[in-house]
């Protein structure tokens, strides 16, 4: 029989997003992070240290925004659900229009981070070309 138990290989890698810098956020929780470190010991050996510091941090900030983001979705997707509701009954506003104009920027502005992330993560040419709904996409990505 084969012992497929590797064992425990410690903490995943850190892995950046390149989406978190279309954040406008990320910059100032960024330089919010780096100021508020207060490493001692040697000049030029705080770097490494500060960086090691700052992994957790940036985790706990993408995890956050993850949450925040899926919020936000959820809530694009029932307001635009209610304009259209409404529009079936009367017609809307020019202030409904461009509110919902604005939910479905949201709504693609979302996708597109969620391709930018999929992009990534596969570090495939055939996901380019499109075809990034196979099992072995899937299997490979979530690696």
């Amino acid at each position: 029989m084969i012992d497929t138990h590797f064992g425990n290989w410690g903490p995943p890698p850190f892995k950046f997003n390149n989406n978190w810098m279309a954040d406008p956020s990320f910059d100032l929780s960024l330089q919010s992070f780096w100021e508020n470190m207060s490493v001692v010991g040697p000049r030029g050996r705080d770097f490494p240290i500060k960086l090691k510091m700052l992994k957790p941090l940036l985790r706990s900030w993408a995890s956050e925004k993850k949450a925040s983001s899926s919020t936000a979705r959820t809530n694009a997707l029932v307001q635009i659900a209610v304009l259209d509701s409404e529009e079936e009954v009367r017609g809307l506003s020019s202030s409904e229009v461009f509110q919902r104009y604005a939910l479905q920027g949201q709504l693609q502005s979302f996708a597109h981070n969620k391709l930018v992330h999929w992009k990534q993560r596969a570090r495939f040419k055939w996901l380019s070309d499109g075809d990034a709904n196979t099992k072995f996409f899937h299997t490979v990505a979530s690696a």
